[in-house]
């Protein structure tokens, strides 16, 4: 039966599969016809970065990629930088804090002084005895 064209649904049938064929074999020419970083023949021929294997060269003749593969150059050495040692703002954090603890042992053991100061005249005070000088 004919669509109005003159073509049976078979033989339209098959000129679309033909030609989907068609379609597939010039994308896979094109896909072996892509050079080195996706470019199109004609890129000139030597050793490129293997597409699929890493520190790994292959071949380009120009043309088309050949069986040739060669190790690739080694990766860079990761440099780990060394630090001389603590900073500056760690010292002065350290002493700053060996300071806060001494001043704050200091005032303890003299708000101690300064209470048992206090709590001698609160019982002279009561007994009429002459007050102490506390240093206040």
């Amino acid at each position: 039966m004919s669509d109005g064209t003159g073509e049976t649904r078979q033989e339209r049938a098959e000129r679309e599969a033909l030609a989907r064929l068609d379609a597939e074999e010039e994308r896979a020419r094109a896909r072996k016809a892509t050079g080195p970083a996706g470019q199109q023949v004609g890129a000139p021929a030597g050793w490129y970065p293997h597409p699929s294997m890493a520190n790994t060269l292959r071949y380009w003749d120009g043309q088309r990629w050949t069986d040739q593969v060669a190790p690739g150059p080694a990766p860079a050495p990761v440099r780990v930088e060394k630090h001389g040692g603590p900073g500056v703002v760690t010292i002065a954090a350290g002493i700053l804090l060996a300071v806060f603890v001494m001043w704050f042992i200091y005032s303890m053991e003299h708000s101690n002084d300064d209470l048992d100061c206090a709590n001698q005249n609160a019982e002279r005070a009561m007994n009429g005895q002459p007050l102490l000088d506390c240093g206040n």
